[in-house]
Formats: C-alpha cells, sequence, structure tokens
C-alpha cells in the first residue's frame, strides 16, 4: 500500500497555486483512487471474519475488531462532513501551497507505518461503543454500510466542482493548515491505518481460529 500511495503520488504533478481552487484531473483522480484502494484493502482484510473473530479482544484496553470498525464508519463520517462543512467558510483563492508536499505530510502523519510509534487521539464523536452496542452483529453487515458511506464520498469527489483546495480550518496542531481536499486524503488514510490495526489484532496469538 505504502509503495502504491507513493507510486500515485510521484505520477501526479498536484500541485495548486491559487486560481480557482478546483482539483485538477489529476488530483480527483488520485483521490478517487486512493479512497478506492483503502477500501478494497478494508475489504480484503475483513473477509472470512468470523463471529468470535469479529468480537475477540486481545486485552481489556485494546478494540476489537468490531470496535476498529464502529471508529472508523463514525469517523467517515465525521470527517465527510467536516470536508463539505468547510465549503461553507470564505475561500481563500490566494493562498499558495505546495499540495504535493502536503499530501505526503498528511499521509504520513496518519499512515499506518507511524502507527505504534505515533499515538493520535481519537477524535471526539468517532470513539466506538462498548462491545455490547456495536450495531453490526458481523463483518459483513458492517462492510454493507460502509461502502455506501465510501462511495458517497467517492461520487462526491469525482462529480464535485466545489473549489475544495481553497477552504481552510485554522491551523491543526501536528498537521497545519487543512483544506476539503486535504481533509479527503486524511480520511482514505485514516482507513488504511486502521486496517492495520485489524492485522494486528488477527496476529495476536490468542487469536480465534474460527
Amino acid at each position: 500500500m505504502k509503495t502504491l500511495l507513493v507510486t500515485i503520488v510521484m505520477t501526479f504533478s498536484l500541485n495548486y497555486d491559487g486560481g480557482d481552487g478546483k482539483m485538477t484531473k489529476e488530483q480527483r483522480d488520485y483521490l478517487v483512487s486512493y479512497l478506492k484502494d483503502t477500501e478494497k484493502n478494508l475489504f480484503k482484510t475483513l473477509k472470512g471474519v468470523s463471529q468470535e473473530q469479529w468480537t475477540y479482544k486481545p486485552s481489556d484496553d485494546v478494540w476489537s475488531i468490531a470496535q476498529i470498525c464502529d471508529h472508523l464508519m463514525n469517523a467517515e463520517e465525521n470527517l465527510s462532513g467536516r470536508t463539505k462543512g468547510l465549503l461553507q467558510s470564505p475561500p481563500d483563492f490566494e493562498k499558495d501551497i505546495d499540495i504535493d508536499a502536503r499530501v505526503a505530510s498528511v499521509v504520513d502523519f496518519i499512515s499506518e507505518k507511524n502507527r505504534k510509534t505515533r499515538k493520535i487521539p481519537v477524535a471526539p464523536g468517532t470513539e466506538p461503543e462498548e462491545p455490547s452496542n456495536i450495531r453490526w452483529s458481523g463483518p459483513k453487515e458492517f462492510v454493507s454500510d460502509f461502502k455506501k458511506k465510501r462511495d458517497e464520498n467517492i461520487d462526491f469527489i469525482k462529480n464535485t466542482d466545489a473549489p475544495l483546495l481553497a477552504h481552510y480550518n485554522p491551523l491543526i496542531p501536528q498537521l497545519g493548515e487543512m483544506n476539503s481536499y486535504l481533509w479527503t486524503v486524511f480520511m482514505a488514510a485514516h482507513s488504511s491505518r486502521h486496517t492495520y490495526q485489524i492485522k494486528e489484532v488477527m496476529e495476536n496469538q490468542d487469536y480465534p481460529t474460527n
């Protein structure tokens, strides 16, 4: 996944130097591909997970696969809302950013390769439920619901004419200035981060075999 992402980032010239704030074809294609690829890897990882494996917790302070998926859905909803909500703020068409560097920085910040060494607080509103309150009884139900939300986000990126690169949050600690485009990059990278967390649960020596 890391190799694929680096290839995609290096293939396209994503730099943005003001203008109308709208995505270029290359920027749009990159983001759609990244959203699709991270979704595909998540679903591949969940394939064949049993009910017992779904609810297994390595320890009291470690999330089960079900809880990780609950967090993923909460975050997908939260981040897509943030992306679109930012479009209600005044645009800044004069800001000059190196979008290549900013994309790489965001991916590096949230990516799976830093999961064990860089602890990131769980954003308010995205905390998972307790195991007994998880909304899905198994991974198939989650996959169905997550796919609907991810497809909605992909369709938005495919079809929007909004100036995603011109609408910014105030400065975010550790992330810097984040526009709507970068928050969508964050969304895709976030799902990759937690796909690897699921794999870590599966690697536990007491993980159920069926």
